[in-house]
């Protein structure tokens, strides 16, 4: 029973976003073949978004019975918002999609280029024209080249999230948290991997002067976890835990610095989090 509520949760979640693809491509030639009604189009996008999340959520609930007991995001009226995270399944960003539309936030965040290929999936990134990173060189240009191209494309997200007042997600540890992936990369922290800071950083400084915030969010995720059985309403939502801070005070205290910092906190407050192992 739980594997069949498991597939008719992928099932509608597939179904929710493919009955938005129709409108988000007319919506997005339009975007381009009348740029003048770009604040027009953009409206719509915000509420085809919400309304897709929404749907999800609906189904989280009433279907499954998982309880989105999330809190309401303290943002900053009229600016751009940085969401951070630590990542560890799928779930997270449909949790941190929730999260946001609780405040009327959409949420673009940083993909590999590879993620453009996927069908569906790829016609959301392009539609929401969100920054697609590469991660490694390719044969024609050099490493050097490679950051100053994804420099480039976060730069202009930012541009873009300016004109909306929406939020861009970053997932700090640019991959998914694993108990091998820790090993391999000598993780300092039991619940996370290291942070790469250079996106982070980029975010920070390009937002910095419209004075918007960071949302700091601490997914702790039940231990054993899996996607498809979250899918199939077996295993609890993961709790999200939020801390909102002004993106100019991270600039002053340093954006490297401060999310080291935070990462040691995150650490610590998922350790604290999670039951403790039973003795003998």
């Amino acid at each position: 029973m739980a594997t069949l509520r498991s597939l008719l949760s992928l099932g509608f979640i597939t179904l929710n976003l493919t009955f938005w693809c129709v409108p988000l491509v007319v919506l997005s030639l339009s975007r381009i073949l009348w740029p003048a009604g770009k604040g027009h189009f953009r409206s719509a996008l915000r509420w085809i978004y919400l309304t897709a999340v929404r749907a999800d959520d609906w189904w989280f609930e009433s279907v499954l019975g998982h309880r989105l007991d999330l809190p309401k995001p303290q943002l900053v009226p009229e600016a751009a918002s940085i969401v951070v995270a630590n990542h560890r399944s799928w779930v997270d960003v449909l949790l941190i999609q929730s999260l946001m539309r609780r405040s009327g936030s959409i949420v673009n965040f940083l993909a590999k280029k590879e993620l453009a290929w996927i069908p569906i999936l790829g016609l959301i990134l392009w539609a929401y024209e969100f920054p697609l990173l590469t991660r490694r060189a390719s044969d024609s240009q050099d490493d050097a080249q490679r950051r100053l191209d994804d420099m480039r494309r976060v730069q202009d997200a930012c541009d873009r999230v300016k004109e909306s007042t929406s939020a861009i997600l970053s997932f700090a540890e640019g991959t998914r948290f694993t108990r091998d992936k820790r090993a391999m990369l000598q993780s300092p922290y039991r619940h996370l991997l290291p942070p790469r800071p250079g996106g982070f950083e980029a975010l920070c400084r390009a937002l910095e002067p419209q004075a918007g915030c960071v949302v700091d969010v601490t997914i702790v995720h039940p231990e054993p976890f899996d996607f498809f059985r979250f899918l199939g309403g077996s295993v609890p939502v993961p709790q999200l835990r939020i801390e909102t801070f002004p993106i100019d005070e991270v600039c002053r205290a340093g954006p490297r610095r401060w999310l080291n910092d935070r990462w040691q906190l995150k650490d610590e407050m998922i350790a604290a989090a999670l039951p403790k192992p039973q003795a003998g």
